[in-house]
């Protein structure tokens, strides 16, 4: 098997701006109060966000880490060598993997169909954020 090399701090980037993108998201004027709205809950009744907004880093910066793994393996045996193709091969990602498995979960949660397309839109364009710092900064 051929050696993959990564880049830490592209990684370190990538979900340092996958997170910040999850903050901007969920902004009240954003898509945060309709996304309440649609769950029927209130901030107060969602209480501290502390210990998820943690989890959520942590998950995050996996994801940037699994993620960078797999533009690497393409870039070795499928050559990704733009941008472009990093957002793509984390489109693909985003859609084949999380989103066709999360829609089963949200639609057994009985979930608003505006929660799911708030939840999923987010991290396809997460990952799809990721992909380009990943796929550039080589």
């Amino acid at each position: 098997m051929e050696n993959l090399t990564i880049n830490i701090w592209a990684i370190l980037a990538a979900g340092l701006v996958a997170f910040g993108i999850g903050g901007i998201w969920f902004m009240p004027k954003v898509f945060g109060q309709s996304w309440m709205d649609a769950l029927g809950k209130s901030e107060e009744e969602l209480g501290s966000p502390t210990k998820a907004l943690v989890i959520t880093f942590l998950t995050t910066m996996l994801s940037a880490f699994i993620l960078a793994l797999i533009i690497e393996a393409f870039t070795v045996h499928l050559i990704v060598e733009t941008t472009w193709d990093g957002i793509w091969v984390s489109a693909m990602v985003a859609i084949g993997i999380y989103a066709t498995s999360a829609y089963s979960d949200f639609l057994f949660c009985v979930w608003p169909r505006k929660v799911i397309l708030i939840q999923m839109a987010y991290h396809i364009v997460k990952f799809m954020s990721m992909g380009a710092i990943l796929a550039t900064w080589t």
